[in-house]
């Protein structure tokens, strides 16, 4: 693969418009029909398809935040001491509302809100030959 596809993918991967990202980088490859052709059948190629394969994974990777780096922050914004022999919070200049929430959002991680909503009872079904009768 040349610097050249490397530039061409780099614009393409912008806004997946391939024709803008072909005339971008070549700008002399003649109409908009042969841009389309040229990037079409670059994009084609497996090593192509591999590297822009890539690079969107390493994109996402980026982009996401991991959910231990979720529970640290949430955590680190609430923690618990002892007051005399009493829990108390610790709020990092948050407002009573917003800690809150912070606990909310982690009790239910935790699991510490399930409804359980099951209902299990024995039913017992006899039919009766002949149907019903009146």
């Amino acid at each position: 693969m040349t610097d050249k596809h490397k530039q061409f993918l780099a614009e393409y991967i912008k806004d997946f418009n391939a024709t803008r990202a072909y005339l971008a980088v070549y700008p002399g490859c003649g109409s908009e029909n042969s841009a389309i052709t040229s990037a079409v059948r670059l994009l084609k190629r497996a090593d192509v398809r591999r590297y822009v394969d890539e690079k969107l994974a390493s994109i996402e990777s980026e982009a996401i935040a991991e959910s231990e780096t979720v529970l640290a922050f949430l955590t680190s914004l609430i923690r618990t001491y002892e007051v005399d022999g009493k829990a108390d919070f610790k709020m990092k200049g948050m407002s009573v509302p917003n800690a809150i929430k912070v606990c909310e959002l982690l009790g239910k991680h935790h699991g510490m809100f399930l409804e359980n909503d099951s209902v299990s009872s024995l039913v017992s079904i006899n039919f009766i030959e002949g149907g019903f009768k009146d």
